[in-house]
């Protein structure tokens, strides 16, 4: 809109510009949406022009831009938002999720596991009778 319009025209209070709602992509936000009807009203090499851009733009840089895909098609700028949502996807200091950290496992899996565990665990109590057969204590007696 703003490339259509002009800055000055955007720029001034009290602008009223009424959309076209498109119904495709059927998930996206309204916003994402909107097609303004002054390109519909203008001249047909402009109209064209807009209308190709956008649609460039729908179909083809934005879910190539949310994939991680370098500009296909070069000549199409992307806008504004979408270049803070990628410098939102991509950051650093993005907090993960639980699910990124762990592993599931299967259950059957698990169980083996925690019995093979088991079977290889020595006992403490084992452990101990076979300490104080090799080690003798020495007992002190205190002097008075």
């Amino acid at each position: 809109l703003l490339e259509f319009l002009g800055e000055d025209v955007i720029k001034h209070k009290g602008l009223c510009c009424r959309f076209v709602i498109a119904n495709v992509p059927r998930d996206a936000p309204v916003t994402e949406c909107a097609i303004p009807l002054a390109i519909f009203q203008s001249e047909q090499s402009i109209r064209n022009h807009y209308l190709r851009t956008y649609c460039i733009q729908k179909i083809i840089t934005i879910p190539a831009a949310l994939q991680n895909i370098r500009k296909p098609v070069p000549r199409v700028p992307h806008p504004d938002w979408l270049h803070k949502r990628l410098v939102e996807k991509n950051s650093l200091c993005k907090q993960k999720r639980i699910t990124d950290v762990f592993n599931s496992i299967d259950k059957q899996t698990h169980m083996d596991n925690n019995e093979q565990q088991l079977i290889l665990t020595i006992d403490i109590e084992d452990n101990d009778e076979q300490t104080k057969s090799s080690i003798k204590l020495v007992k002190k007696k205190l002097q008075q």
